[in-house]
Formats: structure tokens, C-alpha cells, sequence
């Protein structure tokens, strides 16, 4: 028989709708780790891709258009290249 298990506690966090990428990642080192993000040619994966970079990750920009990629990852600087997604 399986049985349900249900939680009632609450998950609570300092961060919230105003919170930056920068704020969330702050204190953490990601050195040693790889990260790839989608959709970072533009908005929201070019902030997470620019925060994973800061906390040292070696970041892969998964983008259509690489030429834009290219821009961003000059932008970011440290270690960051591009690939192209489909």
C-alpha cells in the first residue's frame, strides 16, 4: 500500500518578487561547476547566466542566435562560451 505524506510546513525564504539573481547567488562558489543556461541571448538568462558567472561557474550560453550569444558572453566576461540550441 502506498502512503501519502503531506507536510504542512511552510518553506520560507529571504527573497522574493524583487530579488536579483546577484542577491539570490550571493556568498555562493560555484567554482569547479558548469552551468547552462537557455534562452541567455536576452532578459532573464542573461542575468542568471551573469550571476552564475560571478559566483565563478563556467557558464554555456544555449542560444538560436549565436552572434547575439557572442555579445553576451563578451558583456559577462570570465568563463563563458555559446552554443547554439535548436
Amino acid at each position: 500500500m502506498l502512503a501519502t505524506v503531506v507536510s504542512h510546513d511552510l518553506i520560507t525564504t529571504p527573497f522574493g518578487f524583487d530579488s536579483t539573481a546577484a542577491e539570490v547567488i550571493a556568498g555562493v562558489d560555484l567554482s569547479g561547476k558548469r552551468a547552462i543556461v537557455t534562452g541567455a541571448s536576452s532578459g532573464i538568462g542573461v542575468e542568471t547566466a551573469r550571476a552564475l558567472a560571478d559566483a565563478g561557474a563556467h557558464v554555456t550560453l544555449a542560444v538560436r542566435d549565436t552572434a547575439a550569444g557572442g555579445r553576451i558572453a563578451e558583456q559577462i566576461g570570465g568563463r563563458v562560451s555559446v552554443a547554439r540550441s535548436i
